[in-house]
């Protein structure tokens, strides 16, 4: 059918409403599918990036416990050679009464 006919059989405005529905409908689609790809793309990066980020935060967590530890040795050293008292609750021990 041409667009002549179509016209003629159904009327300008019914046709250029059609043709409207058809372009915004075009543009939809293309618009969601750009967006969907756009989102799916931020997704991976971000994805990616937690990743790093988790691994960065479980090796602090690591270098936190290795320099209490340390800090502790080097307590009970010093409080060793100076006879003093050592705190226990530093240690993780409780001194029991």
């Amino acid at each position: 059918m041409d667009w002549h006919e179509l016209i003629s059989t159904l009327g300008f405005p019914i046709v250029a409403a059609l043709a409207v529905a058809g372009a915004m409908w075009g543009i939809v689609r293309w618009l969601m599918k750009s967006l969907t790809e756009s989102i799916e793309r931020s997704r991976v990066e971000t994805l990616e990036q937690y990743r790093d980020l988790h691994a960065i935060q479980i090796k602090l967590i690591d270098r936190i416990r290795a320099l209490e530890d340390d800090i502790v040795r080097t307590h009970v050293l010093v409080a060793t050679i100076h006879e003093l008292r050592i705190p226990l609750e530093r240690l993780g021990k409780k001194k029991t009464e």
